[in-house]
C-alpha cells in the first residue's frame, strides 16, 4: 500500500484505474488499412479494349491492388458517345476522341485514362441489282433497262446519328458523279431494313461505272458504301 496526500491506495486499485484511462481514451487508433484512395495510383479495367458505335463495354476504375475506387466517369468529348456513373460506356458514330477519363472522388487531381481501339465498319452495303420487271439479278458487265438496287442500311450500327437521305450514285471515269436515285427520311427505322432504288440506265451513257450508296447523317455529313463495278449497255 501507499500513503499519497493522506490516503492509502493499495497497488492494485492503481493499476485498475490506469487500465480505465488507456481503455476509455478517445485518440487516435490502428484499425487497421485506411480507405483504399489513400493509395492513388489507379487505373482503368478494361486498358485495352476493342468497340464499334453501338457497343456498350462496362468500365472499372481499379487501384494497383486490384480493389475498386470511386471515381468520376468524363468523356474526352463529350459528343462522342456516353458514360454512365456506373462506368457503362458506348460511343457514337461521330469522329471526334473517344478517349475516357475517370477522375479520383477523393482527388480530381488524380486521372486514369483510356483510348479503345475503334471498329468502325459502314452498315451501308449494296445487296443484289435486279431487273424491276423479272426480278432477276442483273448481269452487272450489261446492265440495262430499269433496274432496282437493294440497298442494306443498319442504323444501330450508326449509334446517335439519324439517316436523313440515302442516295445512289454512279461514278464515271473521269469522276463525274450522277444522282440516279434518292429517299429521304422523316424518321429512320432502328433495325436493320432494306430500301429498294429503283432507276432506268438510259440515265446514263454506255459506259463502266462505280455504283455506290450515299447516307446522309444529322450532325455529321455523308457516309458511303463500298463501290459496286457496274458497265451499262444500253442497246
Amino acid at each position: 500500500m501507499t500513503a499519497r496526500s493522506g490516503r492509502l491506495v493499495s497497488h492494485e486499485s492503481l493499476f485498475v484505474v490506469v487500465l480505465a484511462i488507456a481503455c476509455g481514451s478517445e485518440g487516435p487508433t490502428s484499425a487497421g488499412p485506411g480507405p483504399v484512395f489513400q493509395s492513388l495510383a489507379f487505373h482503368i479495367e478494361p486498358n485495352s479494349f476493342i468497340v464499334a458505335p453501338g457497343d456498350k463495354v462496362r468500365l472499372r476504375a481499379v487501384s494497383d491492388s486490384g480493389v475498386d475506387v470511386s471515381v468520376l466517369w468524363r468523356l474526352a468529348d463529350s459528343a462522342s458517345g456516353s458514360i454512365t456513373d456506373r462506368g457503362l460506356f458506348s460511343i457514337c458514330f461521330s469522329g471526334g476522341s473517344y478517349e475516357v477519363v475517370a477522375l479520383l472522388k477523393a482527388d480530381t487531381t488524380k486521372i486514369a485514362r483510356v483510348t479503345p481501339a475503334l471498329r468502325l465498319t459502314i452498315p451501308l452495303s449494296i445487296q443484289a441489282i435486279r431487273n424491276v420487271s423479272s426480278h432477276d439479278a442483273v448481269a452487272l458487265d450489261s446492265v440495262a433497262d430499269s433496274v432496282a438496287v437493294e440497298v442494306n442500311l443498319d442504323p444501330k450500327g450508326l449509334a446517335c446519328r439519324r439517316i436523313e437521305k440515302v442516295s445512289l450514285q454512279a461514278i464515271a471515269g473521269d469522276g463525274l458523279v450522277t444522282e440516279l436515285a434518292g429517299v429521304t427520311y422523316q424518321t429512320t427505322p432502328g433495325d436493320s431494313f432494306t430500301e429498294h432504288l429503283s432507276w432506268n440506265s438510259h440515265q446514263l451513257p454506255n459506259a463502266a461505272y462505280a455504283l455506290r450508296v450515299t447516307a446522309f447523317l444529322d450532325r455529321y455529313g455523308p457516309v458511303e458504301s463500298s463501290e459496286t463495278n457496274i458497265t451499262v449497255r444500253n442497246r
